[in-house]
């Protein structure tokens, strides 16, 4: 290591130092808190990207399409994330806000598909 590189990280330690408080000093210097060095890896900008994760959307529908009341079409989205939901609401063309939360989505999804096939029997009088 060159001379540049203890200057460099010493440099580290000493912001690190000033980002304490004054009780934690207090404390370290009594004895009743130690002083810990450890080296993390730094997070990135894109380690808190999620990969989407590929869903049948296919699948869900026609999971949906069987149900026989809004708890049952709401029990087959119970397990399904956020991402998943709203490719499912894409899918069948509900308008989604980045501001939904996840239950929304699913009230959202089912009042569209299994709400409105609920209506449609009891306007027509017909059982489903």
């Amino acid at each position: 290591m060159k001379s540049n590189d203890y200057a460099d990280f010493l440099n580290i330690l000493t912001k690190k130092v000033r980002a304490l408080s004054e009780e934690d000093i207090r404390r370290v210097l009594l004895g009743e808190n130690e002083l810990i060095l450890s080296v993390a890896e730094k997070k990135s900008a894109n380690s808190n990207k999620i990969t989407p994760v590929e869903i049948d959307v296919e699948k869900i529908l026609g999971s949906l399409n069987e149900a026989k009341d809004r708890d049952t079409a709401l029990d087959l989205l119970s397990s399904i994330n956020k991402t998943s939901l709203e490719q499912v609401a894409r899918a069948l063309d509900i308008a989604i806000q980045r501001t939904d939360k996840i239950d929304t989505l699913r009230r959202k999804i089912v009042e569209y598909t299994v709400g409105a096939r609920l209506r449609s029997s009891a306007i027509q009088g017909t059982k489903t």
